[in-house]
């Protein structure tokens, strides 16, 4: 013969809150499984911040280049080259027809 345990209502909601806060800490908005996201898009955003950071760097060191007195003839031919297609006197131009 099985004995039935007595279980009073403040018990059995009391158990179905624990087992529901347990599932929260560990699939909500700020549980477990979401902090190793978080972390992802963290290492992620870290990465793009310093691409932008350097790129940032890259264009000041140009506008320094370009608004020196005297610019670096160097710096406009390469910038000529890639900016604008520009050929330069000793490369060949083999046109393709369309």
């Amino acid at each position: 013969m099985i004995k039935k345990i007595p279980t009073s209502p403040a018990k059995v909601i009391f158990l179905l809150l624990l087992i529901m806060l347990g599932a929260q800490a560990f699939t909500g908005q700020q549980g477990i499984l979401m902090w190793r996201q978080y972390a992802i898009e963290s290492d992620a955003l870290a990465r793009q911040k310093q691409e932008l950071v350097l790129k940032k760097t890259q264009l000041e060191n140009q506008i320094k280049l370009l608004k020196s007195q005297a610019p670096n003839q160097d710096f406009i031919e390469e910038q000529a080259l890639q900016k604008l297609d520009m050929v330069a006197a000793q490369d060949k131009i083999i046109k393709l027809p369309n």
